[in-house]
């Protein structure tokens, strides 16, 4: 009798990767093979071309867009079989925006932006990110581009800057900073009608500073006016416009400080000349009376006479 031994033939294997699937960019993400054979010895994986051995493995994507991934199932007698997916690889994770410290300088100076501390998960993002600077200055708004811009603040004040990053997929995200800008220029006094000038004595006058001006925006509402002049004792006035009667005829010296709501100040002075407008008061008297002999000397004395400045 003859015995004929049966040979065992393995079933070819059966790989199965699982499916299309969608994938964040940059992210790790872990890729899992089945085979429902049984038979594969080694597998492996297949990225846009690169072989990783081994299942379950671990990959990550730093391009956009559709990539061809391969599982692959080797029975270790010759049948190697794979099984083909598209994997999408998307954004959808905003950038982290970064404005920088907040910034204190005196005004006319030049404020330099910072974001490179602003991140985001794409591996393209340092040529691709995109940088809004936004805030209002004097009224208009001002958008500035680009990572470092810079910008010259003329107008003291506290700006809020808005940040705006945006990545190659559209994700954005904000920050903000402030840039308090000190305002270190003196106002410019003006007293109206200038120097010399003229006024009748016994006569109000009246002390005008309102064409005096200052950078601050807010200044018609925070700056002090003093009035300063000796009329026999010192005299101080306060307020953008004063009145002052002034009895005595002379030459006064008017000094006005303007003083903004920073604490700068400047001076100008003007010559008020007070005219004398008041007639004396004429007074005389004769020696022996108002009856007297022809050819006697007679005394007329006018002494008496007065008048409000020296006769």
């Amino acid at each position: 009798m003859c015995v004929i031994a049966a040979s065992t033939v393995s079933a070819a294997t059966t790989p199965n990767a699982g499916g299309d699937r969608t994938v964040e960019v940059a992210a790790t993400t872990t890729f899992t093979g089945t085979d429902s054979s049984g038979t594969a010895v080694t597998e492996g994986w297949i990225f846009d071309g690169a072989i990783v051995d081994g299942n379950p493995v671990n990959w990550s994507f730093s391009t956009l867009g559709a990539h061809t991934v391969s599982y692959w199932a080797d029975d270790g007698g010759g049948s190697n079989v794979s099984d083909t997916i598209t994997v999408t690889v998307e954004d959808t994770t905003p950038p982290t925006a970064n404005a920088g410290a907040d910034q204190s300088v005196n005004e006319d100076t030049t404020v330099n932006f910072d974001a490179s501390g602003s991140s985001d998960n794409d591996p393209g993002f340092s040529s691709t990110g995109r940088y809004y600077w936004i805030f209002v200055d004097s009224g208009s708004s001002v958008s500035l581009n680009g990572q470092t811009p810079s910008y010259n603040f003329a107008t003291p004040g506290t700006y809020v800057v808005t940040l705006l990053v945006l990545d190659a997929s559209g994700n954005f995200a904000a920050d903000t900073m402030v840039v308090t800008v000190a305002d270190v220029t003196p106002p410019t006094p003006v007293i109206t009608g200038g120097s010399p000038q003229s006024f009748d004595e016994d006569t109000v006058v009246s002390l005008d500073a309102s064409s005096s001006t200052d950078n601050d925006p807010n200044f018609a509402y925070t700056g002090t006016y003093q009035w300063d002049f000796t009329d026999g004792t010192a005299q101080t006035l306060t307020g953008s416009s004063a009145s002052y009667t002034f009895a005595q005829p002379g030459s006064y010296l008017i000094t006005l400080t303007v003083t903004d709501g920073a604490g700068n100040s400047a001076q100008v002075n003007a010559t008020f000349n007070i005219l004398d407008v008041t007639d004396p008061v004429a007074d005389w008297t004769i020696s022996s009376g108002f009856t007297f002999d022809e050819s006697v000397q007679q005394t007329l004395d006018g002494t008496a006479s007065s008048d409000n400045v020296a006769v």
